[in-house]
């Protein structure tokens, strides 16, 4: 479902310049995580929508890989990884609410 999803070097780089002057404002947008969530939303809306996720759901499950998007944006996690880890929980809330 993200498997294809180009990674954002652009944010990436953004985050890192900004960990640099600000560490504490970083960590605080990056765990705030709406970025990842509309960027994801915006190249997939069409997959999750037909999966019946909706942006709530992404949003909880982007919010819920903070550790890990850090972890990828200080390139000790790949991007990959980070999408796989999403998708896992976004396929869990669809068995939950299919149910």
């Amino acid at each position: 479902m993200l498997e294809d999803l180009e990674e954002p070097k652009d944010i990436k780089s953004y985050f890192i310049k900004m960990l640099r002057e600000n560490e504490d404002l970083a960590k605080a947008t990056i765990k705030q995580s709406s970025w990842l969530a509309k960027y994801i939303w915006d190249n997939k809306r069409d997959v999750l929508k037909r999966r019946k996720i909706t942006w709530q759901m992404l949003m909880s499950a982007v919010r819920n890989s903070y550790p890990l998007a850090l972890s990828w944006i200080l390139d000790k996690f790949s991007w990959k990884d980070l999408l796989e880890f999403i998708e896992k929980q976004l396929d869990q809330m669809v068995v939950i609410i299919v149910r």
